[in-house]
């Protein structure tokens, strides 16, 4: 195996499972310490990282701990660097799925709409037509932000935010964390 054929399973491999310090992973492939570094970097895998790869692993409780809550535990470095990473699991084609209905669940079916399903204002065929028309809607707004038509979500705002002139402004430091 060439040092070009070494991806995340294989540098993982060596560093976590064997405890391999780069040098000696650098000696193996005949290259640079520094070429180590930097494919590890690259790949997120360090000794931080694996930290809380395995506590999370490890206790299920931790499964529930918030963004909020994990975040104070790493320096700003670190912050902007899982910042980034989460920005790079996220803006990808196959998340707008999940974030669609993520982003429904949060802002639209967590709220009073599912108070008024409660209580039998809304049938289960309303909710259902409701909650496919907002995950559409929203795919779409995270699939054109995504491919960066930022021109045609400009010219949305334009044409539709006059028609919300008279509602209350909006508030998110009122929102509850999900």
């Amino acid at each position: 195996m060439t040092w070009d054929q070494v991806d995340a399973t294989v540098l993982k491999q060596l560093y976590y499972e064997e405890n391999l310090p780069d040098s000696l992973i650098a000696e193996r492939f005949g290259v640079s310490k520094r070429e180590v570094t930097k494919k590890r970097r690259q790949y997120d895998i360090g000794l931080r990282q694996r930290s809380v790869e395995k506590a999370l692993a490890e206790l299920p409780s931790l499964s529930r701990v918030t963004a909020q809550q994990l975040l104070p535990l790493f320096d700003e470095e670190e912050r902007k660097l899982h910042n980034q990473l989460s920005r790079e699991r996220l803006l990808c084609p196959e998340r707008i799925d999940a974030l669609a209905k993520a982003f429904t669940n949060f802002a639209f079916r967590l709220g009073p709409v599912e108070d008024m399903h409660a209580a039998g204002q809304l049938s289960q065929e309303d909710m259902k037509a409701l909650n496919t028309y907002m995950v559409n809607h929203v795919a779409w707004i995270l699939e054109h932000a995504l491919n960066g038509d930022w021109f045609l979500l400009e010219e949305l705002l334009h044409r539709l935010a006059p028609y919300a002139g008279q509602w209350d402004p909006a508030q998110p430091e009122l929102v509850a964390e999900p």
